[in-house]
């Protein structure tokens, strides 16, 4: 039916204008391979790109990701049918300071001290977002006012207000993590083999978590030797990392949940990323099991030993017998025995009145199915905050 619709419409606009061409841009393209229905869409979009006549030669596709996004792609050996039609990839580097220096100085025509962009270089690193961000609350605060101290005053409230480091966290996965967590200990530059001496990490390793890092402008490569760059980000880590150095350990969750639901599983996981961090939870899902593991007998053994069972409902959960007649009647035998807390999750309208979890309190406020909420990121938060509840209802019983 798209191609259809564009056909329609070339033909419309062609003889005016003498032709039309169809920009489609993806960005965040490493959440692309995650849903069930993706392997459906990059075989419609290759369609569209080389095989439907008069369509394919008017589109241009532009997709934008990580380090993760082109791993995607490569999957399978030969690379995605997808992947087989791009005409080029475009490796962009870290942002230069100059080049963050002139994006500040120019739209403000000199308004700027010296001493305040070099701290909003300091602060941002070579994040254009983050600079972004620092300049338009300079600008909103009169930039006749702007100064150093308002500077580190708008980087301290930034990690406040917004959840974007925690995103970023979770895309570094574990190899980024460790990494960047150990050059903000180092005084000077360390070298890829130095990295992977220190980290006991092999060198392919330590080249990927490099290449997040610097996707997100984490790093910088003076002297062919890596250091962190970015202050915003480096003072958020650290402050994370000393509060995850807690004597109690994480609740252990387990996740049930259709495939067919896996983006909104996603979404929420990532509003986890926060209790994470702190090592307050630790959440089991079935995608954590790996190639040669018996799948049924690693189900069994987290759902049996996790203390929260969150059960993420919509029409597919209810259709699934192994989500229904296996995983969730599990949950429901070690709630009734005192054993877990079961949480049921409405994703989406469906009919779940006189199911063994009906009688539970369910999230988000009022069961209202998260679909259905006018902001998702609401919806994901106040399911967030009924889990906070539970885990201190959890270790005040501990006390």
């Amino acid at each position: 039916s798209f191609a259809e619709s564009f056909k329609e419409l070339y033909r419309r606009v062609q003889p005016e204008v003498g032709g039309v061409k169809l920009a489609i841009l993806i960005d965040e393209s490493e959440k692309f391979h995650r849903p069930s229905w993706a392997h459906s869409l990059e075989d419609n979009l290759r369609s569209l790109l080389s095989n439907v006549p008069g369509v394919s030669g008017h589109i241009g596709l532009i997709m934008t990701g990580s380090v993760q996004f082109y791993k995607g792609m490569a999957a399978g050996g030969g690379g995605s049918p997808l992947r087989n039609v791009l005409e080029e990839e475009i490796k962009l580097p870290a942002c230069s300071a100059d080049a963050l220096r002139e994006l500040i100085q120019v739209p403000t025509q000199g308004a700027i001290s010296e001493a305040v962009a070099n701290e909003v270089i300091r602060q941002a690193g070579g994040h254009l977002f983050l600079g972004q961000y620092l300049m338009r609350q300079l600008w909103q605060a009169g930039l006749e006012n702007a100064n150093v101290q308002a500077v580190r005053a708008a980087a301290l409230e930034f990690a406040d207000r917004r959840r974007d480091f925690e995103s970023w966290l979770e895309a570094l996965g574990e190899e980024g993590e460790k990494v960047y967590g150990y050059l903000v200990e180092q005084s000077e530059p360390r070298s890829r083999g130095e990295i992977s001496a220190a980290l006991n990490m092999e060198r392919l390793d330590v080249k990927t978590a490099i290449d997040v890092l610097t996707f997100h402008n984490l790093i910088e490569m003076p002297r062919r030797k890596y250091q962190y760059r970015g202050e915003m980000f480096r003072a958020w880590f650290t402050d994370s990392i000393a509060e995850d150095v807690e004597e109690s350990q994480p609740v252990e969750l387990f996740i049930s949940y259709a495939h067919e639901d896996e983006l909104l599983w996603e979404k929420l996981k990532s509003h986890l990323a926060s209790l994470r961090r702190r090592k307050l939870i630790d959440a089991w899902y079935d995608r954590q099991i790996v190639p040669g593991q018996e799948w049924a007998a690693e189900i069994d053994e987290n759902i049996n030993s996790a203390q929260i069972i969150i059960l993420l409902i919509s029409a597919d959960f209810m259709e699934s017998d192994y989500c229904y007649e296996v995983e969730m009647q599990r949950a429901i035998t070690r709630h009734e025995a005192g054993d877990a807390v079961v949480i049921p999750v409405i994703l989406r309208p469906t009919d779940w009145d006189g199911a063994p979890f009906s009688r539970l309190q369910a999230l988000p406020k009022n069961a209202k199915p998260i679909t259905e909420w006018e902001n998702l990121d609401r919806a994901f938060l106040n399911v967030v905050e009924g889990l906070r509840m539970a885990l201190a209802q959890l270790g005040s019983e501990d006390e």
